[in-house]
């Protein structure tokens, strides 16, 4: 979830990391990957649902969100409604950085504007949770490792850089598409937008950007379609595939997970009552190290999608 948090970043015109932050502690479990059998394993209903966990004094409630635009959609929904009924202590994001700590000032200043806070229309799951968060007194921070540090993470495993630049960009891709930037790769639009999302991406790891020339082309080597015209242009950066971009994107999870499951451990031990906002697949990789952490959970399915026809 660059990994899906440059994605809800870029699209929400919120800062990206780019400093090393608090990263996976080497004394964690590696998570699983996220797969398509995992998932029919562990996930009680289609995504956003929440689990709710509880053990002595710490409580954790975690929202495993579908990844979606707008203040009125079923995660939007449900995040109001637990923050009000579970009352946290803190509230960990996707999409932000951990280092930038509880209530990150430039953003406090971004998300109250010069009247207030605005219930921003074409908000994202981590917007809808900071402005919530806000309305409610409760603190927040991000859960995320820096970019850079996931960056470097994935060239000491031996991947090019050019080509975790180009997942990168992969994983942006479909926020353009969903927020209404973009159409598709074939927009007359996209030429004009990519070079900014390129630089700021690049810029967040060091690196020089990759020049939309080298974008198209490395698309269509390791994709075998032209960007321009290709039906599943939105659908390439998924996890569950065997091509570069692919392992890069589960190397990354794995990265974000093992981030994430550290900073819930700290919070929970200073915090007592902490309730996640993350992608579900988050949940659905890390709910077995946390159930041994603080045993089963409840679930609240009443905002889950319904099944799929067939």
């Amino acid at each position: 979830m660059i990994s899906r948090r440059a994605a809800l970043l870029v699209s929400l015109g919120l800062a990206l990391p780019g400093r090393a932050a608090a990263r996976a502690s080497d004394d964690l479990p590696v998570p699983p990957l996220y797969t398509p059998a995992l998932a029919r394993k562990l996930e009680p209903a289609l995504f956003p649902f929440a689990a709710e966990y509880a053990k002595g004094s710490r409580s954790l409630l975690f929202v495993a969100a579908r990844h979606e635009i707008g203040q009125e959609t079923r995660t939007a929904q449900l995040i109001r409604q637990k923050v009000a009924s579970f009352r946290p202590r803190l509230i960990i994001i996707e999409g932000l950085a951990a280092e930038g700590g509880r209530n990150p000032p430039d953003l406090l200043k971004r998300l109250r504007g010069e009247n207030g806070i605005t219930a921003e229309p074409t908000a994202g799951e981590n917007r809808v949770a900071a402005e919530v968060a806000l309305r409610n007194g409760v603190a927040f921070q991000g859960g995320e490792p820096s970019t850079a540090t996931v960056f470097a993470e994935l060239i000491a495993g031996k991947f090019e850089r050019n080509d975790v630049l180009f997942a990168d960009l992969m994983k942006v891709m479909p926020s353009l598409v969903r927020s209404g930037q973009i159409a598709s790769a074939g927009d007359p639009r996209f030429a004009t937008i990519y070079p900014g999302v390129a630089e700021q991406l690049a810029r967040g790891v060091g690196a020089a950007p990759m020049t939309l020339e080298t974008f198209k082309s490395k698309y269509m080597q390791i994709f075998h379609a032209d960007p321009e015209t290709d039906e599943l242009f939105v659908r390439r950066s998924g996890p569950d595939d065997t091509n570069v971009v692919a392992r890069i994107l589960q190397a990354q999870g794995q990265i974000r997970d093992r981030a994430l499951l550290r900073l819930i451990r700290e919070d929970l031990d200073q915090e007592g009552r902490v309730l996640v906002v993350y992608g579900g697949s988050h949940w659905t990789t890390l709910s077995a190290l946390l159930a041994s952490l603080l045993g089963p959970p409840s679930f609240d399915l009443y905002l889950a999608r319904p099944p799929s026809p067939g």
